[in-house]
């Protein structure tokens, strides 16, 4: 369903996440990938449109499965870091990285580095804009030993608000 005109909503961000991992957790267990998280505080919240950002969140998450799958280390994890205004969730892969002739082409699309029937090149660039669309940002970490995508996203103004009364 396309939800680009839906309304903004204050949503929690913990919950959206665990529902993703929750949802991706079964899938991981099977294939004896770890799946790990950074604990992420109860009173972060966003405006955003839910579905969009789980959307971005599950993408990148199948994304670091599919890359893992055959290595002899394999483990994603997704790490939370408080900027103030604003936080990034981080997904990390054991993978090692990614050949620069690939990064340069990674949120074009259609580009994909996945078999015939496996993807369609629209993940991350679809991922992307839904980022940009929600004033964030979505990039690959180039100076990580592993394989890291960053969504950098604001809290919510009442987060933000409430925040500073407490200071």
């Amino acid at each position: 369903r396309d939800s680009t005109n839906d309304p903004l909503a204050e949503i929690k961000l913990k919950p959206l996440v665990q529902e993703v991992l929750d949802l991706a957790d079964n899938r991981f267990k099977t294939d004896n990938i770890s799946l790990m998280i950074d604990d992420i505080p109860d009173y972060i919240s966003l405006d955003c449109r839910s579905s969009e950002i789980y959307q971005v969140i599950i993408n990148i998450i199948n994304n670091a499965y599919d890359a893992v799958q055959d290595l002899d280390e394999k483990w994603v994890k997704l790490t939370y870091t408080d900027l103030g205004s604003s936080f990034e969730l981080a997904i990390i892969d054991s993978g090692k990285g990614i050949e620069k002739s690939i990064r340069e082409k990674l949120f074009q699309p259609f580009f994909t580095t996945k078999e015939v029937n496996h993807g369609t090149g629209l993940g991350l660039s679809i991922s992307e804009k839904i980022i940009q669309n929600h004033n964030g940002i979505l990039r690959y970490d180039e100076l990580s030993p592993n394989t890291k995508f960053i969504v950098r996203l604001n809290k919510s103004n009442r987060n933000i608000s409430t925040l500073k009364s407490v200071a």
